[in-house]
């Protein structure tokens, strides 16, 4: 059994990563709606389209598993797809903490 202070930095660690995903997706999913070459890649070709992003292998197969006509419709996907439930109270109050901390450290 984890250790309430490991536990609590394997949760940190898995929440960072995925706004970490998160970040990357919208980056490319941002520059598919201003650069058109690279939107006709990630809706014909997602796999190679995002090969520069940071995503884990998984998402990656995820998101190349889209099968989408557009930019749109791809969001949509992305959105059901890595929707995440909300943290519990506890885990919640653990981050809202932290952000407090560091608010107080950099005002």
């Amino acid at each position: 059994m984890l250790s309430h202070d490991r536990r609590e930095r394997t949760e940190r660690s898995a929440l960072l990563e995925n706004m970490m995903s998160r970040d990357a997706i919208e980056q490319a999913v941002g520059r598919a709606l201003v650069d058109r070459a690279f939107c006709l890649e990630l809706l014909a070709r997602p796999e190679s389209a995002l090969r520069s992003y940071n995503l884990s292998d998984g998402e990656r197969r995820l998101l190349a598993a889209i099968q989408v006509e557009s930019l749109a419709e791809f969001a949509q996907a992305i959105e059901r797809t890595f929707a995440t439930p909300p943290l519990p109270r506890a885990a919640r109050r653990r981050v809202e903490r932290d952000v407090r901390r560091v608010r107080r450290a950099y005002a």
